[in-house]
C-alpha cells in the first residue's frame, strides 16, 4: 500500500522565511534531520498528550514553533 520513503536525512524539508527584524528577510533552510530532531526533542519532552487529547493552533503556520507544535501532536497521535 504504501512505498518506502527515499528520503534522507540530508535532504531539504522546508525553507521557513526570517521575519527580517535585523535586516532584510532570509530563507533558513531545514532539513529532514533538523525536523525530527525537533520532534523527538518536543514528544520526549512533553509526554502528557496523546491519542485522546485534541490540538488547537493558534499561531500562523509560517512560526517554526507552531510547525513544530503541530508535528509534535501528531506524532503523538492527537486530533
Amino acid at each position: 500500500m504504501f512505498q518506502e520513503s527515499t528520503t534522507r536525512p540530508d535532504d531539504v524539508a522546508l525553507i521557513m522565511y526570517t521575519s527580517g527584524t535585523t535586516g532584510a528577510p532570509k530563507g533558513v533552510v531545514l532539513l529532514q534531520k533538523n525536523i525530527v530532531a525537533a520532534v523527538c526533542g518536543q514528544t520526549n519532552g512533553v509526554g502528557i498528550i496523546g491519542h485522546t487529547d485534541t490540538y488547537i493552533g493558534y499561531l500562523p503556520l509560517a512560526h517554526i514553533l507552531e510547525l513544530d507544535a503541530e508535528l509534535t501532536a501528531l506524532c503523538c497521535g492527537c486530533r
